[in-house]
Formats: C-alpha cells, sequence, structure tokens
C-alpha cells in the first residue's frame, strides 16, 4: 500500500490550493530537531558545488524511508511568464525560493512566508540565479523576451527582511551565480558580448572583469574559479577576489565540482578529469560523459545519461551503477543518502555506499532540478509547488 502523503494526500491540498489567485501556504506539522544547524547557500549545496551536505543527521539510510509531507507552498500563476519555482535555498531558519512573480523567504519549520520580491516585469524575468553569503541574497535575474539585446539586473537583499541593498546592471545575460571569499561572480553572454564579472558583496563595486572569457558552472575552489575563453581553447584559474591568473592549461576544461584541494573537470570529449585545484596537475581522467556530479569526499557520483555511477576519488574505479528509465538530473548527498531526479519526478534514494535502493515507495511528487536536503527536512519542487518533507 502506497505510503499518504500527508492528512489528506499532497495531491488534495495542491489541487485545493491551485486555484487560489495568491501564493499560500498550507502547514500540518512541525518537524523533529536536528542537533546541527546548516544551510544550502547555492544551487549546488555549496560554492564548491558539489551537492552534498555533510551535516544531515536525520534523514540517514536508516530513516529516509519514514519521510512524510509536511507542507507546500504554491506558486501563484502568471500569465506569459518566463520564470518557474526552482529548488530551494535553505538557511538556519529559512528557506528562500523563486516562482513566476519573484523570490521569496518562507519559515523552514511551516512554510509561513516571511518576505518577498516581486520582479518589476514578471512576463520579462526569467528563472533567476540564487545563492546566499553570510546575510545576504543574491539574485541574477535576466529578462527573456528580447533576443537582440538582453540584460541582467543583480540585486542584493537582505536575508532577514527582503530589502534590496543594492543592484547592479550588467547589458548582458547571467548564465551562472556565485558567491564566495566576499565575491559574487556572474558570468554569461549574447552573440556579441559574453564575460565574467566580479562584485564585491558589500556594495556591488566591481572587483574584476574578463571579456570573451565564461565560468561554465558556479564552482570555487577554495576562492579560485576555472575560466574559459567564449570562443577557442584552453583554460584559466584565477583568483576570485583579485582576477590574477593563478595557471593555464592548454586543456578546453569545465569545472564540475571542488572539494577540498580536488578540482572536478569535464574534457573536450566529456570525459572526468580529476585535478590539483592549486596547480592544475592531474591525478587520473575517466571516459564518459561528466555533466552533473556529486562528491561527498569518499566518492564521487555522476550522472552519465540513464545512469548514475558511483567512482572511488583515488582513482576515478567505478564502484556502483544504478541504471533509470531516463535521463538523470544533478545527483545530491546527505546522510548517505544520494538522490536523483529522473523524467520530472524524484528517483528512489539510494545507498551511497553500495547504490542499494533504500525506498521503493517514496512520497514525493514531481521534481525538477534536484531536492534539498538540510536539517531534517528534504525540499523538491516540480517548478509549480514546493513541498517540504520530515521524518514520521
Amino acid at each position: 500500500m502506497r505510503r499518504s502523503h500527508g492528512p489528506v494526500g499532497r495531491a488534495g491540498v495542491v489541487g485545493a490550493l491551485g486555484a487560489l489567485a495568491t501564493l499560500l501556504c498550507v502547514t500540518l506539522t512541525g518537524t523533529p530537531a536536528q542537533a546541527a544547524t546548516t544551510v544550502w547557500v547555492a544551487d549546488g549545496y555549496g560554492p564548491g558545488n558539489t551537492g552534498y551536505n555533510a551535516a544531515e543527521a536525520a534523514i540517514t539510510t536508516g530513516t529516509v524511508a519514514s519521510l512524510a509531507y509536511r507542507w507546500s507552498v504554491v506558486s501563484p500563476v502568471v500569465r506569459d511568464a518566463c520564470a518557474e519555482q526552482a529548488p530551494p535555498l535553505v538557511t538556519a531558519d529559512k528557506v528562500v525560493s523563486a516562482d513566476q512573480r519573484g523570490v521569496a523567504a518562507y519559515r523552514a519549520d511551516t512554510g509561513a512566508p516571511v518576505w518577498s520580491f516581486r520582479y518589476p516585469a514578471p512576463a520579462d524575468t526569467a528563472t533567476p540565479r540564487l545563492a546566499v553569503g553570510g546575510p545576504r541574497v543574491f539574485g541574477a535575474f535576466n529578462g527573456c523576451r528580447s533576443i537582440s539585446d538582453p540584460d541582467t539586473v543583480l540585486r542584493a537583499f537582505h536575508l532577514t527582511t527582503g530589502a534590496v541593498l543594492w543592484t547592479a546592471a550588467r547589458d548582458a545575460p547571467a548564465s551562472v551565480l556565485l558567491v564566495d571569499r566576499g565575491v559574487v561572480v556572474v558570468s554569461g553572454g549574447d552573440a556579441t558580448d559574453v564575460r565574467v564579472t566580479a562584485y564585491r558583496v558589500a556594495d556591488g563595486a566591481v572587483l574584476w572583469e574578463r571579456a570573451d572569457t565564461l565560468l561554465p558552472r558556479p564552482v570555487s575552489a577554495g576562492g579560485r574559479v576555472l575560466l574559459r575563453p567564449a570562443e577557442g581553447t584552453g583554460a584559466e584559474q584565477v583568483d576570485i577576489v583579485t582576477g590574477k591568473t593563478l595557471w593555464r592549461t592548454v586543456e578546453s576544461w569545465s569545472p564540475l565540482a571542488a572539494d577540498g584541494a580536488a578540482l572536478y573537470v569535464s574534457g573536450a570529449a566529456g570525459e572526468l578529469v580529476r585535478t590539483d585545484a592549486a596547480t592544475g596537475a592531474v591525478a587520473w581522467a575517466v571516459p564518459g560523459a561528466a555533466a552533473q556530479l556529486a562528491v561527498d569526499g569518499a566518492r564521487l557520483y555522476v550522472a552519465q545519461g540513464t545512469d548514475l555511477v558511483a567512482r572511488d576519488l583515488a582513482g576515478g574505479a567505478e564502484l556502483w551503477r544504478a541504471s533509470f528509465p531516463a535521463q538523470l538530473g544533478k545527483p545530491v548527498v546527505a546522510g548517505g543518502v544520494v538522490y536523483a531526479t529522473v523524467s520530472g519526478r524524484l528517483a528512489h534514494p539510494l545507498n551511497a555506499a553500495t547504490g542499494a535502493e533504500l525506498d521503493a515507495d517514496p512520497p514525493y511528487q514531481g521534481a525538477i532540478g534536484h531536492p534539498t536536503v538540510v536539517n531534517g527536512r528534504l525540499y523538491v519542487t516540480d517548478g509549480r509547488v514546493l513541498d517540504a518533507y520530515a521524518l514520521a
């Protein structure tokens, strides 16, 4: 028998709320306390883009099958809007999420609204890239209607109140947002203007800029970022604060994740490469497309098409493989459990050490991106409804 998604079931709650014109929040019960409070401050957990929450102690291999539905936030529908609800960021007591109308913060325990910011032009705003840095939330807001002259507005919000602290205009779209070491880095461009720009988090002042250059993914290896030319080959590691080049390579590497001294990159043919973040020296390389991965200090978990492959950190050897019926999204790891999305749903959770399935009948509904697992709660969105789960 399938487990219930709540007292009336998640589908019933969403159906009842979906007809409302304004965003509503449904609170069902509280959640168990967790000893350590952690944060999920970027799409890939932190500036290393590892997708790994090392401090999760409540939702583990032994308890993940006991997750139960807690509350939902239903996004408003804005006609002709480009944006959708995105996987949330989580601080000690807040959940921060974007949707079709704007950016908002909610109480992590109940989903009750705390503050919101509405897009000035909802029908011309794509889903923003978000990251938290200290007491601020940063968002890169792109227009979505103009093909000839797209642009971006970078905004800094006060985490507690939602007040806009500063804005910076950018005459080019931003597809990547990274916050580390007191610096906000945005990257992206169009047919005529491609660049990477670093801003000071305190006031938005430009610290450095590289034209005709990209930061392919939001990865910082201890304050070092790997940049690539917009055209041509090669890559260079630069200091995130000064923009100074630390080392160069003729290889066309794109960063995937950084864990301690190790930087994981994909090569020109899609191969997975482990390098030394400080020097660029290659430790090992294995063939096979590598675009999305998580790393937890013991293993790499690589989404390769419809397969999730666990690899040894020391030499890249395959440890286990799990196959799914469709393309996998970005994997994440917490409490010894690996999660990934597939075909618009959250796949069955797997044991990170063995690849064994941990719950054949999870309560999760539709999912995009990846789940956010922190402080004893699992958050997942289908692009319209943000659901929170906790231990029964």
